[in-house]
């Protein structure tokens, strides 16, 4: 119940706390170099009716005299819907009113002139200034696409994940046959709604890019950060949305813990079933808007990496993000074109990118695995106490919760160490474009892997829950035990791994960008600092960080202590349930 709270309601909320604050950062530096302070302001007022906007939507959830468990996600969905409309209402009107570049604006901000057709915003088509002259509604649109790309986001994954819809049910229908089918299954659902997902971020950024069609590349990355900025408008609901997932989960355990079945059946027969039966399906429902959660935290972190390489390519350009307002279309054509796949040292930076995701997921679940044994080995300590299986004492739950508080802390050391020194140790050893390859190849590998973990590990998890419903045995059957496996190795992906690729492909791009500027003055491969001993620098920083990364790896390898057998009490009777 602890870890509920922790991971699905405080980690996520972090995550996507940091998604919106990466994606604003982005579209403020790219509007300043595209129109001016207007391109600065104007996300945050967006921001502003995003906020107003959940907060009205959020009342609007409710359970009305005659709804059922089973219209849950509707009512979630509904709030979410009543949201997306408040917002693309409000920014749309302020889009008609403060998105106006008259002749004294474009005079006094010059860098808006070549978003315009011929430097005039009279020669926009009507779709986006509306026939009126000066209004360019067109960073409202790509917020409108990135508000219908959240709502998409949410349609995909609510298909992959819930009960109700065909994946599950085949899902849960290979159980029959045992527990590898049912990995086997698992994982093929995974692949292919990672494809799904990947197809409609694409459509939305592809979107985005015909609105700006013409222009020069910052006012297109300015059109796709917006786009991003729309789909975190509702940040409000999908928060609430994954904050549903553990309050069920929770309800539902201290049902199953502490309903007094015979006294309920005595005062009203049925009524035990019927409150477990509830509650096991709002769980249900709760594994869905946890899921859909984390799929628009996946695609917020996407779009935000995108905006940020943007803001890479342009500070690359101008020699340091204070001077991109003096950057030109042919110096960021210029620099984009080096980072090529036919520069080998740009394809290397490509494949260490694409790598990174899956070492820190397998240090992460490795650390998950770690973890579990020293809870696994504290709880048969305490089942060993004779007072505590007969009841005369209570079970030290604070140290189960300590265990994993103190070792979630020690485990993030070695991949949080990776998130920062990689990216220093490819752009030092390098160069600024090995590391322009490095993002691209992290932002792709990252987002197929992130979404790959987080709808498998959903669908297994409400796999089982139909199975426990009544469907092919039911609890104890064949079918259970195998979707039991299947919720076992989906947890640690759809809890752990998955969701916590999105901030490191955010913390990636944000420490690119920090380290760029030192990067391109004194990097080994070609450095831009006038003094004799630049490349020596990079020598100093590039072993250093490769020293960290190789530590930080072998710490993620060293075996627990105490993994040898434990020799176990003479006369000690086996623990029922033990090894599950």
């Amino acid at each position: 119940n602890v870890g509920d709270n922790v991971g699905d309601c405080a980690g996520m909320a972090a995550d996507i706390f940091e998604s919106y604050e990466v994606t604003i950062v982005a579209a403020m530096i790219l509007g300043l170099a595209s129109f001016g302070h207007k391109g600065v302001i104007f996300p945050l007022l967006v921001r502003g009716i995003g906020v107003v906007g959940s907060i009205i939507s959020t009342y609007t959830v409710k359970a009305g005299p005659n709804d059922t468990s089973d219209t849950a996600l509707k009512s979630v969905h509904r709030g979410f819907w009543i949201g997306s409309v408040i917002s693309i209402t409000g920014f749309m009107v302020l889009g008609f009113f403060y998105l106006r570049f008259d002749a004294a604006y474009l005079q006094g901000n010059p860098v808006a002139l070549p978003g315009f057709p011929n430097g005039n915003p009279a020669e926009l088509p009507v779709w986006a200034n509306l026939g009126v002259a000066g209004l360019d509604m067109r960073p409202a649109l790509t917020c409108l696409i990135g508000v219908i790309l959240a709502i998409m986001l949410n349609k995909i994954t609510s298909y992959y994940t819930h009960t109700k819809f065909t994946p599950v049910q085949e899902l849960a229908k290979s159980c029959q046959t045992g527990h590898a089918t049912n990995i086997i299954s698992g994982f093929a659902l995974g692949y292919e709604s990672t494809v799904m997902t990947l197809m409609i971020i694409v459509g939305a950024m592809m979107l985005a890019v015909v609105t700006y069609m013409g222009t020069p590349p910052m006012f297109v990355a300015y059109g796709v950060a917006m786009a991003g900025i729309g789909m975190l408008t509702l940040t409000g609901n999908t928060i609430s949305m994954d904050v549903f997932g553990p309050v069920a989960d929770n309800a539902n355990g201290i049902g199953e813990m502490g309903y007094d079945k015979e006294q309920m059946e005595k005062d009203d027969p049925g009524s035990y079933k019927r409150a477990r039966q509830i509650l096991a399906d709002l769980d249900a429902v709760g594994n869905t808007t946890k899921a859909e959660t984390k799929g628009i935290a996946i695609g917020s972190a996407v779009i935000a990496a995108f905006s940020l390489f943007s803001s890479f390519i342009a500070t690359i350009a101008v020699g340091g993000e204070d001077k991109i307002h003096l950057m030109t279309e042919a110096m960021y054509h210029k620099e984009a074109g080096l980072i090529t796949v036919a520069d080998p040292v740009v394809l290397v930076g490509l494949l260490i990118g694409g790598a990174v995701p899956f070492l820190f997921s397998s240090m992460l679940i490795r650390a998950v695995g770690r973890a579990a044994f020293y809870i696994v080995k504290e709880c048969r300590q305490q089942f060993r106490d004779k007072e505590i299986l007969a009841g005369t004492k209570k079970p030290e739950y604070g140290r189960v919760v300590d265990i994993c508080t103190v070792t979630a802390q020690k485990e993030l050391i070695g991949p949080g160490l990776m998130a920062v020194v990689v990216p220093v140790a490819v752009g030092f050893g390098l160069g600024p474009y090995a590391l322009g390859g490095f993002l691209a190849g992290t932002i792709l590998a990252g987002q197929l892997l992130a979404v790959f973990m987080a709808n498998a590990g959903g669908a297994w998890d409400n796999a089982k829950k139909l199975i426990e419903d009544g469907v092919y045995g039911g609890k104890g059957s064949e079918a259970h035990k195998a979707a039991i496996t299947g919720d076992t190795v989906g947890d640690p992906l759809k809890d752990t791994a998955g969701p916590a690729i999105n901030p490191l492909i955010k913390v990636m791009n944000m420490v690119s960008l920090l380290v760029l500027g030192p990067a391109l003055a004194y990097n080994m491969a070609a450095p831009r600092a006038p003094v004799e001993w630049a490349r020596w620098v990079g020598v100093v920083v590039f072993l250093v960080s490769v020293g960290s990364i190789v530590w930080a790896v072998l710490q993620s390898k060293r075996e627990a202590p105490g993994l040898e057998p434990e020799a176990e009490p003479a006369g000690t009777p086996p623990v029922a349930g033990a090894s599950s």
